[in-house]
């Protein structure tokens, strides 16, 4: 930083005024930002909510017949809830 001239009044304007052209390089950004911040908590929601349908359930060690069942809504589920969100 104190090796390079950083010119302060640009990076302050542009903080403020970004300037956005659409391009390649415009959407490898948008890309990347949501990539790494929306498909982590996706996965944490999707997480919490199976133990949220699961609270009122019998275990399925105590029920292994309804375990396919179980499993096959489970991946529905996934699926499209994280098709659709994407």
């Amino acid at each position: 930083l104190f090796t390079v001239h950083v010119p302060w009044g640009e990076v302050l304007a542009h903080t403020v005024w970004p300037r956005f052209k659409l391009n390649g390089d415009a959407a490898t950004l948008v890309v990347g930002v949501f990539g790494t911040t929306i498909s982590p908590y996706l996965f944490f929601w999707q997480a919490s909510e199976e133990v949220e349908d699961l609270r009122d359930a019998p275990a399925l060690i105590d029920a292994p017949a309804e375990a396919a069942a179980e499993l096959s809504r489970i991946s529905w589920d996934t699926w499209t809830g994280m098709g659709y969100s994407n």
